[in-house]
């Protein structure tokens, strides 16, 4: 009776070791693949530039020195509201009153207050750019923090940017298969991403502040702004 068990258990084990080989022998080899990354780049032309502009006011205490910032930033927002910038593109961006101090015999002394208040601008016409600083220094905008330029709707900018960047990607796998004598077969994967727009660069304090000293016009040029996006694809080939 044992000899039949062993034998049993031995007829048990040559079938499984048979059958794990029949499975090895029929799997099928991984289908040999290309994966290339491709690159696409759209140019847009800024519809709306992003203005900051600050005023700070020294005063002997806080109430002072927030009474003369108010004053000078309400010509500021009068100034932008009569060139025709809506409420809707104007926004307090930050009120700040702080003590002051100065340096007095290698020791630090409390000298009165200071207060800052900012505005953001988003200014639809270009031509007003100029102006609108060089009249907002004027009224006491002391400290203009920045000027960008942005596009408003980038939708469609960002599909132009995803077809070229795959027309990038099959042009090149078309020139490396047809150099190594294959060719391409079903699309494996994808994946997709996104390169947020680069701005011009923002104009410099310097540049500000001399256009105030010469009473000039502030110059201002809007540049393009670039849309990437990138795909990584993967084809089999045959």
């Amino acid at each position: 009776m044992r000899r039949s068990m062993l034998s049993i258990a031995s007829l048990a084990l040559m079938a499984s070791v048979a059958t794990a080989s029949f499975a090895t022998a029929e799997e099928p080899r991984p289908l040999p693949t290309i994966e290339i990354t491709g690159v696409g780049h759209i140019a847009m032309k800024p519809d709306v530039a992003e203005l900051r502009l600050s005023v700070l006011s020294d005063g002997a205490t806080a109430k002072d020195a927030l009474q003369k910032n108010s004053e000078r930033m309400a010509k500021v927002i009068a100034i932008a509201k009569a060139a025709g910038i809506e409420s809707k593109d104007l926004s307090t961006a930050q009120i700040a009153v702080n003590p002051r101090y100065i340096i007095e015999n290698n020791a630090q002394k409390q000298k009165g207050f200071e207060a800052r208040n900012t505005l953001e601008l988003n200014i639809r016409d270009f031509n007003k750019i100029g102006g609108l600083i060089d009249e907002s220094v004027t009224a006491g905008a002391n400290a203009v923090e920045g000027l960008s330029f942005d596009v408003g709707d980038k939708t469609a900018a960002k599909l132009a940017a995803y077809a070229a960047a795959v027309e990038d990607a099959m042009g090149k796998a078309k020139v490396i298969t047809e150099k190594l004598g294959v060719k391409l077969g079903d699309v494996q994967h994808i994946t997709e991403s996104f390169n947020g727009p680069s701005s011009p660069r923002p104009m410099a304090m310097a540049l500000m502040a001399d256009a105030r000293a010469k009473s000039m016009e502030v110059p201002v040029e809007a540049g393009e702004i670039d849309q990437g996006a990138q795909v990584n694809v993967v084809w089999a080939v045959k």
